[in-house]
């Protein structure tokens, strides 16, 4: 691949990162959660969820998933049961009474990385967009080198701009309104994150 390649790689991957969508819910969830170090786990956790994807994709592999309607359709209800836990657990906590919330400690960072991760992995839109943007790139007889370093290209950039996105949220202002305690604030994020998650199990059955 020519320099300018690499460039309108990392420009496409750039706009897919950026485009809004359930994991940037969860990724503020997990923040919510614990904090910055939380936020960040959950970012790089989510970047290497999709450059596994992206490696799929670069070597063709990824075509398999997207021929196997069931393999695809268990990876759909498993991200839209996925998004229902996370909402349940936002729900949930905004429900308890304060004391409790005091007493409650944060989960473990590996958790939050876990959370990430499995958004990425639970949600075949993402082999779909790399799927399509790859094929622009890959050329016969491209080594298995090229391929790695084009998935990682994907995974660092996807993870620097939720890195972002954290910092972003870490700011006086906007951390009052995302960590601070706000019980109605927590309750609509939960309620849409299941709202969604139900939508997309009715969308699989009646399609």
């Amino acid at each position: 691949m020519l320099f300018h390649d690499w460039i309108s790689l990392g420009f496409i991957c750039l706009m897919g990162a950026m485009s809004p969508g359930p994991s940037l819910l969860v990724i503020l969830a997990c923040m919510r959660e614990g904090g910055k170090a939380s936020g960040f786990m959950a970012s790089i956790g989510h970047g290497i969820g999709v450059s596994l994807y992206a490696l799929a994709s670069a070597t063709g592999l990824g075509l398999l998933l997207l021929a196997s309607p069931v393999a695809l359709g268990v990876l759909q209800f498993l991200g839209a049961c996925f998004l229902f836990y996370v909402g349940w657990k936002l729900f949930s906590s905004a429900l308890r009474p304060a004391s409790l919330d005091a007493d409650t400690k944060a989960l473990p960072l590996g958790h939050m990385f876990r959370d990430g991760f499995l958004i990425a992995i639970f949600n075949p839109k993402i082999a779909i967009f790399f799927l399509s943007v790859f094929s622009q790139f890959l050329s016969p007889g491209q080594s298995s080198l090229v391929h790695v370093q084009m998935a990682l290209v994907a995974g660092t950039i996807d993870t620097l701009v939720y890195i972002g996105v954290v910092l972003l949220a870490s700011s006086p202002v906007v951390n009052r309104l995302l960590i601070g305690p706000n019980r109605y604030r927590d309750l609509s994020i939960g309620s849409f994150l299941m709202v969604v998650s139900m939508g997309l199990v009715f969308k699989q059955l009646y399609s």
